[in-house]
């Protein structure tokens, strides 16, 4: 019996569903005994945050030896207690107030740092890249790392996340995945393709006329909007993949630092797109700047991550000059800068990229652990951190502020990581399968998806006349561009007076409308009451109807 569908629209930017969800139960056999009594766990739940804080004196060095007491911590500009307070000096621990230590670890104990390698092969040229990645090879071969930190290294192509090495403190292991990602292509020229076949220029003639018309107000045209909003949809497909690797990337102790490997994310796409340094771009809704980058920014925050951007394409004073190199630069740049300052890294820029690695290693070498306890709301609300130390002449760096999410707002990240980006394989209890594909004109055709999901991955809550389950079904699209989809999550709800059979499963069918180009659906089922998240996908052959999903 084929069951009622929801037809989900996944063209644009957005998406509709259409018609509410419907389920149905079937059994296959007799019900079971009473279900043992569950209890809810909520798994997000963050009760303490970390701050690493670096003090610098007027010539930059670092200021060692500062108590607890020589700090102020401030949220949103009102003083909050430090609860605990370690120092690292020269990769070491040093307990200055022993009682208040951060991370249970003894005075003289080296202090290993997680770094993971996100490599943006989607917007990177393959030949920087390649002059990055081979002077990074070049800083381990020469020992330029210790033993206790671990390396992680994943690459993004645009469709999915590829993890080159797992955590590891092995240095053959290291050496290997590098030399892995410098086979890799870089596929920043094809960005460039697309620019050139939707008619925008950028290029320094261009910029200097449009910046000499005269005009301090202007709209994109039909060409440049098309673009742009190719490019905003890339970019939030490329931060979106960034924050994935964080997460699925996590749990791992001690100082975590990012090493963004960029090939060039515009901090403003309006300007970018319109060759525009100077002039307002009117009537604009593509999402930008700190709009665009602040979801990356926000993750790093909530997982302790520094981000360290480094600038891939290098000084473009090099093959340009003037009015068109300062204006690549500043928005090129404006982004690494904001990211690295919003997470209490460093930007990485020009003749640095090359030192990327020394420098990274230099900077999270000597630095105070504060942590806080704050006072958690879960409204979604944005909170500004300021660290003040009382010594006259000294410059203090640590993250920006903190995301005091929701816990929808958290299984939403969390879903939305692991239906895209992933790290692991896909969950074998939820089944998906293929059923009709229609043409549906335009280019797009329907696809008839029914998912599998067994009563015995729920966790059931038992009152005292109900047994109930709550789930989230979230789906995704990505397209050939790198183009992503995420449609609104879908509410299961199961309740029954009698216990439901541990053999029965949830039957859902999905409608979806889809482009020709489309190369990947993802999903995922959220268990609310066990905390647990369920993935699959199919890919563009499956959607034909070659296979079922994976």
């Amino acid at each position: 019996m084929k069951i009622p569908t929801s037809r989900i629209r996944a063209l644009g930017s957005s998406a509709l569903i259409a018609v509410t969800a419907a389920i149905m139960l079937w059994t296959t056999g007799a019900a079971d005994a009473q279900l043992a009594r569950r209890t809810f766990s909520d798994t997000l739940e963050v009760k303490n945050l970390n701050l690493e804080v670096v003090v610098t004196d007027r010539d930059g060095q670092r200021t060692p030896e500062l108590a607890m007491a020589d700090f102020t911590l401030y949220v949103d500009d009102q003083p909050v207690p430090i609860e605990y307070f370690t120092e690292v000096r020269n990769g070491d621990y040093v307990h200055t107030v022993e009682r208040y230590s951060s991370q249970g670890v003894v005075a003289g104990e080296p202090s290993g740092t997680s770094f993971l390698v996100f490599i943006d092969e989607f917007f990177a040229l393959d030949e920087d890249k390649k002059k990055v990645l081979t002077a990074l090879r070049q800083r381990v071969e020469n020992r330029e790392w210790r033993s206790v930190d671990r390396v992680a290294i994943v690459a993004w192509n645009g469709q999915g996340i590829d993890v080159i090495t797992d955590w590891t403190t092995d240095r053959k292991a290291i050496l290997a995945a590098i030399s892995k990602a410098i086979g890799r292509p870089g596929l920043g020229h094809d960005r460039q393709t697309e620019r050139q076949e939707l008619g925008v220029a950028l290029d320094l003639a261009d910029l200097e006329n449009t910046a000499s018309s005269g005009d301090d107000h202007f709209r994109l045209d039909s060409n440049e909007r098309a673009y742009a909003e190719l490019l905003a949809n890339q970019l939030e497909g490329t931060v979106g993949a960034a924050a994935a690797a964080m997460r699925g990337l996590d749990q791992i102790p001690g100082r975590k630092a990012m090493v963004l490997l960029s090939g060039g994310w515009p901090m403003n796409i309006d300007d970018w797109v319109g060759r525009s340094p100077s002039r307002s771009i009117e009537e604009s809704r593509i999402p930008s700047g700190a709009d665009l980058y602040e979801p990356l920014a926000e993750t790093a925050n909530l997982l302790s991550y520094s981000i360290y951007g480094v600038d891939v394409p290098g000084d473009l004073r090099s093959s340009t000059s003037g009015t068109l190199a300062d204006f690549l630069e500043n928005e090129l740049h404006g982004t690494l800068r904001f990211l690295s300052a919003e997470t209490g890294g460093l930007p990485l820029i020009d003749g640095d990229r090359i030192s990327a690695l020394r420098e990274i290693g230099r900077d999270v070498e000597s630095f105070y652990w504060l942590g806080f306890t704050p006072s958690w709301i879960r409204d979604d609300a944005r909170h500004g951190i300021r660290v003040k130390v009382n010594r006259p002449d000294i410059t203090v760096r640590a993250r920006a502020g903190y995301l005091d999410a929701a816990p929808r707002t958290q299984v939403a990240m969390a879903v939305e990581s692991s239906l895209l980006f992933g790290m692991g394989r896909p969950s074998a209890e939820l089944k998906l399968a293929v059923g009709d594909v229609e043409p549906a004109g335009d280019d797009l055709f329907y696809v008839d998806i029914e998912i599998e999901i067994p009563i015995a991955i729920l966790t059931i809550q038992v009152s005292d006349s109900s047994y109930d389950a709550e789930a989230s079904l979230f789906v995704a699209a990505l397209d050939a561009s790198g183009g992503r989809v995420t449609i609104p999550p879908t509410p299961l709800l199961l309740s029954s007076p009698v216990p439901f059979p541990a053999k029965g499963a949830v039957a859902h069918t999905l409608t979806l409308t889809l482009r020709e180009n489309t190369e990947r659906v993802a999903m995922a089922l959220y268990d609310v009451y066990g905390g647990k998240t369920y993935t699959n996908t199919i890919t563009k052959g499956e959607a034909d109807g070659d296979t079922t999903g994976q």
